[in-house]
């Protein structure tokens, strides 16, 4: 996971970058750059993609856990379980759908980006559900195999 949370860190300094530049640009030099806002939204959308792969696989995603923390034993390890099968489905209608996305958006390309096709831009919604997918079993496999 240290790599996708480099590749994150990457994808958001360049943004920063790319943002920075732009308003250096159009106040300094009176000349606006037309594709920054459009590249640092791809950037952004990108980053909040891995970014979530890498909470889920640290635990750190957005999560209710108040009745967890109420439970004990095997309660608990049967909340956590229905709790990762869940995110499981969700996951699984993410890459489908993101699937769809990608085939719908083959052969257009960005607005001020012309050799940027949008299906490579939309790539990141199947890409982050299938490794959401992994981690997920992973700890899914690592619960149950935990005091058996």
């Amino acid at each position: 996971m240290n790599f996708l949370t480099r590749i994150t860190a990457i994808l958001i300094a360049a943004m920063a970058l790319i943002v920075i530049a732009n308003v250096f640009s159009r106040y300094v030099l009176n000349f606006s750059l037309k594709w920054s806002a459009e590249l640092a939204r791809y950037c952004m959308v990108w980053a909040a993609f891995l970014g979530a792969v890498v909470l889920v696989h640290s635990g750190e995603h957005l999560a209710v856990d108040l009745l967890e923390r109420g439970l004990s034993g095997i309660s608990q390890k049967i909340l956590k379980v229905i709790i990762i099968l869940g995110s499981i489905i969700f996951f699984i209608i993410q890459t489908v759908y993101g699937i769809v996305l990608v085939h719908l958006t083959r052969g257009q390309v960005a607005s001020s980006l012309r050799a940027l096709p949008m299906n490579a831009v939309y790539a990141i919604i199947p890409i982050s559900g299938l490794l959401m997918i992994f981690v997920s079993v992973v700890k899914l496999y690592s619960l149950l195999a935990k005091q058996r």
